[in-house]
Order: C-alpha cells, then structure tokens, then sequence
C-alpha cells in the first residue's frame, strides 16, 4: 500500500514523497518506506538555495531525521515516528474507532487507513494527500458548512465532536492536541462566527483556534485541571514567558472550554501559513506514547537539530526554565509529544510551552516520562537544575544569568495563578512546588558567590 505525504510551504501543498507499506496490518510497526521525489527535492533545494545540501531538516523536510536531498530514499522505518505525530490519537482515535465499527481499539492493525482517511489537515504542515481528497469529496457532497457561537461550542462540545467525525475531521498532530482530553480544531471567520477547521474557504479565516474540554468524566477534579491549565497561560503570558498567549476560557452551566490559539497557524496577508510542528518523540525516532526518555539525551538532540537560539547556553536555559516550570505547577504528563520542534520558515526551535496543566490533580494519577538521570539528581529526587548548568553549560555565567532570566518569571506565582482563576484545589495541592523557581535562584546566587551546588 503506498501513500502520498505533502508538506505544505510557500503557500501550496507540495507532494514530497511516497510512504510504503509492504505489510499494511502491521502499519507503523511495519517499518514503512519513504522516498522523496525528486521534483520536490529539487523545488525544495533551489527554495534553499544550495542544490548540494544533504542536511536540509527545516519544514521543508518531512522531520529532521529525514532530510532532503536527492536519493533521500528512508528504508528502516524512519518514517514511522513522523506518521506517528499526525495520526489520529487519543480522544480522537477512540471516537475513529468507534466510527469504524470496532469494540476495541484494534491497534496497529488499523494505522494505515487512519492515515489514508483521517490525516486531512493535522497540527503542522505536513498531511496524507489521499485523506485530504476524500475529505474534500465529502465536503462536497455535505451541507454547507455549520457557523457556531463561542457559547455554542462550549454548551455542545460532544455534538460537535461527533459532527467532526462523521465529516472525518480527526485531530492529530505533534503538539499532543490528540491526547486524552476532547478536542476540536476550529476557525473564527471575519464574521466572528466559528467553524470547523477545513470547512470554509480559507479566506474567511481570522484565526485559528484549538479548543479543549475537561477530559475523562468530567468531575469537579477534571474541571479544576482545565481551569488550572487556563490559569498557567494567563499567568506565564503576564509574565512575558514563551507560552501560549491570548487563551480564553468559557463556562455554560457547568461546562467548560479552553480556547488556545495555535501556533502553527498564522494568518498573514489574508494567506494562512503553516509553521511546520514536530514532536520530541519524534526527534528522538520514538514511536509509542509513553516511551520513556532522558532529559540530557533530548538537550543533546535539540542542540545538534534547533537553529534558534543560536547561543546554545540560551537553549539550555529555556529548556530547564520549561522543566522546571512542569515540576512547579505539578504537569506529571511530561512525555515527548507535550514538547515539540516548531519551523518557521527556514528556522527550527523550540515551540511555545503547551499542555501546561496541573495534572498531579487529575484522578487517575499521571507518571512522569521524561527523566533527568539519577546523577542530576538531588537527594529529594528533584532535579538538581545548579548541578545540570554547571555540567552542561558552555559559558556557565551566560547560562546562569539566562536561566535567572527565566526563574524570575516563574516565582512567586501563588497570587498571579489565583487572580487568574486557578481552582483553590490546585493551589493547596501539596504536590506543587510554587516556591521552586525561587529556590533555584537562591541556589544560583549561591553557585555564582563561590558556594557549592545543593544535593
């Protein structure tokens, strides 16, 4: 079985290879192939401007371990962890599965006809082309499209989620916008009425919108983590920290939705642009959700794969300022598809910090997956961040002076996250550490006075 992949740049939709499938019921665990084109590897080198590059990894590329070049041919499976981050996931692979008829989740057995009908416009630049024609056969043959208010999205979110999936629009993609919590990619037109995205001409797009609700049964507990995570992006956005920014969040008797707007949308011109979005797990040729990783494995990743920053000690302060940020707020739900890789242009860094919620509330208990080694660690089990600086830091007062850049924004957050909504029930958690950003700086002032690093 073979599938058409296209990455979107420079306004259009390019076909950028062919994935193949030599034994379809296994699907991403069937080590499929991928190959270039080769009139898309020479359109994409001459938009370089260097037609003998062989490392050319910005969204032009499938993902950063898959360059383009010519006879970019991936025959082990590479691509299988880039098909991983645009299938449909979590809730919304559920609701897919249920649409198919099947009890269960019949697992891999399913993969390639997820992709060939359900990956028509994922978070990122990238899509199945086969999937984004049948969609638009569909569309054609559907009524014209349904315009809704705010408050109507947040009072019908669970028929708006199945109205999404009987037109076959599946969320999934890199940011983990397809994990447990129901979600619904929407646009808000000119009009100031909201659509699903993919159902009006992208003319009329004003912004693009990823809207999330409660996740599991949606308990006062459940409520209190989305109300949390809406606090958090108030509070980091106050703060001039690189989270997402403008979130709203609505209440209708009882019901709740948290608005976030997406950066890998941007409307420039009346044109839409599509900033390429591709997760850690990826970086790391992951496939399964929940594959454990190693912090310095990633930091060693991000250095060799990031163009932005190019002082790599800023780098290292962003990601450690983002840990530390998790352990802070209490965001257990750490794993690799909750951080990813954004590509601007010709440029690749880090995305805005995402999922930020405190999930230590969540009832059904979430273990971290992303881990520092027991060596960067102190004797309480947090992470030894003066430890981690001093060891990997190239100019350790350049990195120290970023990273208290960083921490300032980070502490004392107790007062801003309550004036921003945040449940009572998160901020007498005791599983928060609201008071560790100015721990850590405390350490650092002690670290740049001549004292020893804690333990």
């Amino acid at each position: 079985m073979n599938l058409t992949l296209q990455v979107h740049w420079e306004n259009e939709w390019h076909d950028a290879g062919t994935v193949r499938f030599r034994k379809p019921e296994n699907g991403l665990l069937g080590d499929p192939f991928f190959s270039y084109d080769t009139r898309y590897t020479v359109n994409a080198l001459e938009y370089l401007g260097d037609f003998n590059a062989e490392n050319l990894i910005d969204k032009t590329a499938v993902g950063v371990n898959l360059p383009c070049h010519f006879g970019g041919d991936y025959l082990n499976g590479e691509i299988a962890p880039i098909l991983r981050d645009i299938i449909p996931q979590g809730a919304s692979r559920r609701l897919w599965v249920k649409m198919m008829g099947y009890s269960r989740d019949p697992e891999q057995t399913i993969d390639t006809r997820l992709l060939s009908e359900g990956c028509i416009a994922p978070i990122g630049n990238l899509r199945i082309k086969e999937a984004a024609e049948a969609f638009a056969e569909r569309l054609a043959a559907a009524a014209p499209a349904v315009r809704f208010t705010r408050e109507q999205v947040c009072r019908r979110a669970d028929n708006l989620i199945e109205h999404a999936h009987n037109l076959g629009i599946a969320i999934g993609g890199a940011t983990g916008a397809g994990g447990d919590a129901p979600k619904l990619l929407m646009v808000e037109t000119h009009d100031g009425d909201f659509a699903l995205e993919g159902t009006v001409a992208e003319a009329e797009v004003k912004e693009h919108w990823l809207v999330k609700f409660p996740r599991g049964r949606k308990t006062e507990a459940d409520m209190n983590v989305l109300k949390g995570e809406a606090a958090i992006y108030k509070t980091l956005e106050q703060r001039n920290f690189d989270s997402i920014k403008n979130t709203r969040i609505d209440e209708c008797n009882g019901q709740y939705a948290l608005w976030m707007p997406r950066f890998d949308r941007e409307v420039v011109d009346g044109v839409i642009v599509r900033n390429g979005v591709e997760s850690i797990y990826s970086m790391m040729g992951k496939i399964g959700d929940g594959a454990a990783l190693v912090h310095n494995d990633i930091l060693e990743a991000l250095i060799e794969k990031t163009t932005k920053p190019q002082a790599k000690d800023a780098l290292l302060a962003d990601y450690l300022a983002r840990d530390l940020l998790n352990f802070a707020v209490g965001n257990k739900d750490n794993h690799g598809r909750n951080t990813a890789l954004i590509k601007r242009g010709k440029d690749i860094e880090l995305a805005p910090a995402y999922d930020v919620a405190p999930m230590v509330l969540d009832p059904e208990g979430i273990a971290m997956t992303t881990r520092w080694p027991r060596e960067l660690l102190q004797l309480n089990g947090e992470p030894n961040y003066v430890g981690i600086v001093v060891k990997y830091a190239g100019d350790l007062e350049l990195a120290t002076d970023l990273l208290r850049d960083h921490l300032v924004k980070l502490d004392n957050m107790t007062e801003a996250l309550r004036r921003n909504g945040a449940p009572e029930a998160m901020l007498n958690a005791g599983r928060l550490k609201l008071n560790l950003a100015g721990e850590v700086l405390m350490a650092l002032n002690t670290l740049i006075e001549g004292g020893p690093a804690p333990r």
